[in-house]
C-alpha cells in the first residue's frame, strides 16, 4: 500500500543496506516495468475469457464489469469484480 516511488527513497535503501546488503533494491522504473508486465498478461487472459463466454452464450454478446477496490482493517488489498 505504499507508492512504487518507495524504494527509491534514502531511507529504504539503507534500511534494506542493514537487513541485507546484498539486496540490489529495485528501481521505480524496474517495478513499474514489470507490474505492467504482470497486467498485460492478466488483460489477455480475462480479455480470452470473456472471448470465450460470449461464445459459448451467444445471447450474451456483451459483458459489463464492476471492479471495486479496498482494504481490510489489517490494510490486506482486495479486489472485488463482478
Amino acid at each position: 500500500m505504499l507508492p512504487l516511488s518507495f524504494p527509491d527513497s534514502v531511507g529504504f535503501k539503507e534500511f534494506m543496506q542493514l537487513a541485507d546488503p546484498r539486496y540490489d533494491v529495485p528501481s521505480r522504473r524496474t517495478l513499474t516495468r514489470l507490474l505492467t508486465n504482470s497486467l498485460q498478461i492478466l488483460k489477455t487472459s480475462v480479455a480470452d475469457h470473456i472471448r470465450e463466454c460470449t461464445k459459448s452464450y451467444p445471447m450474451y454478446h456483451e459483458v459489463h464489469a464492476t471492479v471495486d477496490l479496498w482494504s481490510s482493517r489489517v490494510m490486506e488489498p482486495i479486489l472485488g469484480i463482478r
